[in-house]
């Protein structure tokens, strides 16, 4: 921030330009975080690598022109450099993040070629699995204290769940077991 002069011997406070530029690229980026991250979700390693190649390449070329449009003085088009900057830096940020997390969490079978990455429709079928599966312990667990309220003892409530629930329940009732044991 600079302090300057006006003609009425006050003084007013204006952004540096290089300042200015900097909340551009910022405001970019956090405005076009999601969007690029749901863009990029189905793209597999190679188109991922392709993508970060593409957006380096672009960062070069707006960092360069935003800096040659701030000697010149037109910041008009060091705005606009600035804003494609953003755009390319938050591009190879998530692209980056996105094969981090494919190597992290999703190792892929031996009969997908070893690659590290589950298609986009497994991907939301097993997000929709867990979704279900997380559903079905907060009803178990809710139909749990249900039975203790109305006056079952622990192991009673317990066994009745055991009793109705199918094996895909287990982990549910297990952890109840647990609590009970711990309790």
């Amino acid at each position: 921030m600079t302090t300057t002069n006006d003609s009425t011997g006050g003084s007013s406070t204006e952004a540096q330009p290089e300042e200015e530029i900097k909340a551009i690229v910022r405001g970019v980026q956090e405005d076009q975080e999601v969007l690029v991250w749901q863009g990029y979700r189905k793209h597999g390693p190679s188109d991922l690598e392709a993508l970060i190649r593409h957006a380096e390449s672009g960062i070069e070329s707006a960092a360069e022109e935003t800096e040659n449009a701030l000697r010149q003085g037109d910041l008009d088009r060091a705005r606009e450099a600035a804003r494609r900057l953003g755009q390319h830096q938050i591009r190879r940020t998530v692209a980056k993040r996105q094969l981090s997390w494919r190597a992290r969490y999703l190792e892929a079978p031996p009969e997908w070629g070893g690659d590290q990455f589950v298609p986009p429709l497994l991907e939301e079928e097993l997000a929709d699995d867990q979704v279900r599966s997380a559903e079905k312990r907060l009803d178990i667990r809710a139909e749990f204290k249900k039975l203790i309220s109305s006056g079952h003892s622990k192991s009673e409530a317990y066994d009745q769940l055991e009793a109705r629930y199918p094996a895909e329940t287990q982990a549910s009732l297990q952890e109840i077991r647990d609590g009970l044991s711990g309790a």
